[in-house]
């Protein structure tokens, strides 16, 4: 499981909140491996859930960077696209053994959503706080 703390935190409350749902949801996947539930309609309704939810995160940071003109948008939204890729790729209805399939599908997710946010979300969030107090001085 993933807890989230304010070391998690990259200073702009509605990036902090998208990230605490996300943190809650991968949980639930934690959940399900830890509970040993192999039911494939629970699976199938949650990471249809989170596939959204990743979506709609995703498509917030973007706008965000557009509007700021974050100087380091593509190599942002290439990981974003990593995780895009990862979530299309894998088919559900093809899964031999459940348990290991929740397993890894945890394992990357809690190790690219804390990478992801420390590493790069931080550096965004520092952007944006940094234009939004040069645009409160100007």
């Amino acid at each position: 499981m993933v807890k989230w703390n304010d070391n998690f935190s990259v200073k702009h409350e509605d990036i902090d909140e998208q990230h605490k749902k996300l943190i809650s949801i991968i949980n639930e996947v934690a959940y399900l491996v830890n509970e040993g539930d192999t039911d494939f309609a629970n699976f199938l309704e949650l990471v249809n859930h989170l596939d959204g939810y990743i979506q709609e995160h995703f498509k917030y940071e973007e706008s965000l960077m557009d509007k700021y003109s974050y100087p380091d948008k593509e190599a942002h939204i290439n990981q974003h696209n990593d995780l895009r890729i990862k979530m299309e790729s894998m088919n559900i209805f093809d899964i031999n053994k459940p348990t290991d399939f929740y397993k890894d599908l945890l394992t990357y997710l809690v190790n690219w959503i804390s990478t992801h946010i420390m590493q790069t979300d931080k550096k965004l969030g520092l952007f944006i706080h940094n234009n939004t107090l040069a645009e409160s001085t100007t």
